[in-house]
């Protein structure tokens, strides 16, 4: 019976290991080179990104984003959306800003830290 239960739990360890969704960011994202263009959307305001030398200084800090537990990210005092289109694809990212953890990133329920991404992406939706 323990045995029953043991190989039942092994195997639903292994098809879980290999089903899960990925939540690694895409590396495509870190060749501004695959990036054709990046939506931001803030409330009702909606920007688009396509000068490549921004898309360069983006990717740079995409590549910069340092895992973190976040916990609390409920309580927020907002959000801003990031939609990359890269290949054919649409990556999305979404900005919270956190009361207790502060600026985190979410990529699939992973949550990510860089100060300086939001810096960028904030100056770009002052400068519109």
């Amino acid at each position: 019976m323990i045995l029953g239960y043991t190989v039942m739990g092994m195997a639903i360890f292994v098809l879980w290991t290999f089903i899960k969704p990925s939540t690694v960011i895409n590396p495509l994202l870190f060749d501004a080179s695959n990036i054709d263009s990046l939506q931001v959307v803030k409330g009702g305001s909606i920007i688009t990104i396509y000068d490549k030398k921004d898309l360069i200084k983006i990717s740079q800090q995409l590549k910069k984003l340092t895992p973190i537990k976040a916990d609390r990210l409920k309580a927020n005092k907002g959000l801003i959306f990031l939609d990359f289109f890269v290949k054919n694809e649409n990556l999305s990212f979404t900005i919270i800003y956190s009361s207790y953890e502060g600026v985190v990133f979410d990529f699939k329920s992973t949550y990510y830290k860089n100060d300086s991404l939001n810096n960028l992406i904030v100056y770009h939706l002052r400068e519109n």
